[in-house]
């Protein structure tokens, strides 16, 4: 009798141990660590892990196998990864569930845990075979070889900043979102961590809960990702949470605001938003015509096409020689012209330019400048010093000003000066302009013992008489060194 029980009991728990997991609520989990332009700039290279949680246990490259589809609206692309060497194996054990036996398919990590050892993929990407203007989903299929199962699941690669990558005059942009993914906890037993580390410190359970550790509500979506960071080949993302409820004696956590930070490693969650895509594009840069002259003629004179025009591709060099003029409505007479001109580059990439030509009359009009002047008064005044005059060929002709009025700076008051000019096609021209006669400023006068004036201007009604001034002064002064000689 004792036997009998003991053999039941012995069934009934061989029977809880075996707690089987359906084929199709088994998740593929997975993270894309790095998404690189090779040297070669050839090929780009997808590197990251995967695996089907609980499915098998994953020990070498013969036990399971990748590809990469790359799904496009018109194009599709499959590659083949072989399994590399990066372990999982420590991140998702359970604690205190046994090590899985190698027929044990398909069983809960609580009951025992499953190797992941070589589970890295690393996918090369010909960059000649993605097609431009098109936009390319990633997913990635795991074949579990020994369970005979197979999942698909799309690949995210959420940055800080957006990547783009340059190749074979291509840019192949990843958009990053992260902090416009959300993410989804797809266990129920994922401990709250404080650091992103495996091994860092957890987050208690509420008092009146349980004495054990909170875990992550299964199924709490995260509306806000916070921050990221990759420890060897885990990826852990930043949240903020709050207590929700007590299940099984533990306090489970979801997103709120309340405990801030906390820690979730990549592989217990579902990514939410937008895939890993490939935005492929023509990186063919435009070429460029510079037009360095518009220029303005008279009639009568000269246009030349093309001269001071120029044209430069970044990839192709100078393209000067392949310029062509694609319209031109010149013509020597009064007006405003327009010359087009196109180039193409060797990717067939064609710009435009214009170039404006003016055509003057010929025999316009002399310009006078004529500027307003303030003088002081009794200083001298020359018109000519506040004048200028050029012809319609910018020639200075200021020399053939004429002043037509005199202005004494006796008198103080405002005057005014008028100029004309005669250019060599006999065209007059003429301006007016201002001049102020103002109180001089006064100061300190200094006396020389010889000179009359010293240390300042000397007032226009003497200059004509400063000679007879110094000579009398002069004659004066030795006849009476003279008489006290004597």
């Amino acid at each position: 009798m004792k036997l009998k029980v003991s053999l039941v009991l012995m069934i009934i728990v061989f029977n809880v141990q075996f707690k089987h997991i359906d084929a199709s609520d088994t998740r593929l989990v997975n993270e894309v660590t790095s998404v690189l332009l090779n040297p070669d700039l050839q090929t780009i290279e997808i590197m990251g892990w995967a695996f089907i949680m609980d499915a098998q246990h994953y020990n070498n490259e013969q036990t399971h196998s990748y590809k990469l589809r790359l799904q496009s609206k018109n194009h599709t692309i499959e590659i083949y990864s072989k399994p590399y060497n990066i372990s999982q194996t420590e991140v998702m054990s359970y604690y205190g569930s046994r090590r899985c036996y190698n027929n044990e398919y398909f069983i809960d990590a609580s009951i025992c845990n499953h190797d992941y050892n070589y589970v890295g993929f690393s996918f090369l990407v010909p960059v000649k075979d993605l097609r431009v203007n098109e936009d390319y989903s990633a997913t990635i299929e795991v074949h579990a070889k020994q369970a005979n199962i197979k999942k698909s699941v799309n690949l995210y690669y959420a940055e800080k900043n957006e990547v783009h990558l340059h190749a074979d005059q291509k840019i192949l942009k990843i958009e990053s979102k992260l902090f416009d993914s959300k993410l989804k906890v797809m266990s129920n037993s994922v401990l709250v961590r404080k650091e992103p580390n495996k091994n860092a410190e957890t987050l208690d359970s509420l008092s009146n809960c349980s004495p054990y550790k909170a875990h992550y509500k299964v199924n709490t979506i995260f509306n806000n990702i916070l921050d990221k960071q990759i420890v060897r080949y885990n990826t852990y993302y930043q949240l903020k949470g709050r207590f929700s409820s007590c299940i099984n004696q533990r306090s489970q956590v979801e997103a709120g605001n309340d405990l801030y930070p906390i820690w979730i490693a990549s592989n217990f969650i579902e990514r939410l938003g937008e895939p890993l895509t490939f935005k492929v594009r023509d990186y063919n840069t435009d070429p460029v015509i510079t037009v360095s002259e518009h220029p303005v003629l008279y009639v009568g004179e000269t246009f030349i096409p093309l001269k001071g025009v120029s044209a430069f591709d970044a990839e192709d060099g100078d393209l000067t020689s392949r310029i062509k003029i694609s319209s031109n409505n010149y013509k020597d007479k009064p007006g405003v012209y327009q010359v087009e001109y196109n180039v193409t580059d060797s990717f067939r990439k064609k710009v435009t330019a214009i170039q404006n030509i003016t055509v003057l009359k010929r025999n316009y009009p002399p310009s006078i400048i004529a500027n307003d002047a303030i003088i002081e008064q009794y200083h001298a005044y020359d018109p000519y010093d506040f004048a200028d005059a050029i012809d319609q060929h910018q020639t200075d002709i200021s020399h053939k000003l004429v002043a037509k009025y005199t202005i004494q700076t006796s008198k103080i008051g405002a005057f005014r000066q008028c100029y004309e000019v005669i250019d060599d096609a006999n065209l007059k021209s003429e301006a007016c302009s201002k001049v102020e006669i103002v109180a001089g400023k006064k100061s300190f006068r200094f006396i020389h013992p010889t000179k009359i004036f010293y240390m300042e201007d000397i007032p226009i009604m003497w200059h004509n008489r400063l000679d007879i001034i110094n000579e009398a002064i002069t004659n004066d002064i030795v006849f009476n060194e003279r008489k006290l000689s004597r």
